[in-house]
């Protein structure tokens, strides 16, 4: 990584017990795919166009509607199953991504 952590962001993310009780408390029939489908919808972006990031249980069915999931390197086995892995939460992996996923592309595109 360029300087530690992604430009302009330091340290990123969701606290594990933040992310557990959010994951754990909603009706039965909804989990995270559930949102991104309106979302995409509303934003009027294609879902190839996408990327997620999770390492958990419940980030499965959201990387199956987007163009590029991406588990972190914390995530169980069956969390892995995403089309790449990257750092822990620990290493910055979330901070890694966004770097070279966001920003190289905005580079190599010269968006600013």
């Amino acid at each position: 990584m360029r300087s530690g952590h992604a430009r302009g962001i330091g340290r990123a993310g969701i606290g594990r017990p933040l992310a557990a009780l959010l994951s754990r408390y909603h009706a039965p029939n909804l989990n995270k795919r559930t949102f991104v489908d309106p979302l995409l919808r509303r934003l009027v972006v294609p879902p190839m166009a996408v990327a997620a990031l999770g390492d958990m249980e419940n980030d499965l069915a959201m990387f199956g509607k987007v163009g590029r999931s991406i588990a972190m390197g914390n995530a169980n086995a069956e969390e892995r199953q995403a089309n790449y892995v990257t750092a822990s939460n620990a290493d910055d992996g979330f901070a890694r991504t966004i770097e070279r996923y966001i920003l190289d592309y905005q580079e190599n595109q010269g968006i600013t």
